[in-house]
């Protein structure tokens, strides 16, 4: 939803992933506390954005586990 909406206020994303409002709140701190995104505050609401760095090493490890899982590699059947 972030990476859709190049940021998205807290009660947006509320209504959205139709999680409590206290449940949602902690996520995105937890999620803001590691770096995966940002808060700024805008008047009374916060701004929730993506960090695209912080996912590079996601991102990376999933594109690892694809090539492990591709057909004929050596490393999918043990050799390697």
């Amino acid at each position: 939803m972030l990476d859709m909406r190049q940021g998205c206020i807290g009660c947006d994303i509320v209504d959205e992933i139709g999680l409590a409002q206290s449940t949602t709140s902690e996520h995105l701190r937890t999620l803001k506390a590691a770096g995966i995104i940002s808060g700024e505050v805008e008047g009374p609401r916060i701004c929730y954005a993506l960090v695209p760095a912080a996912l590079e090493p996601l991102r990376d490890f999933l594109d690892k586990l694809t090539e492990i899982k591709e057909p004929g590699n050596d490393r999918e059947q043990g050799h390697g």
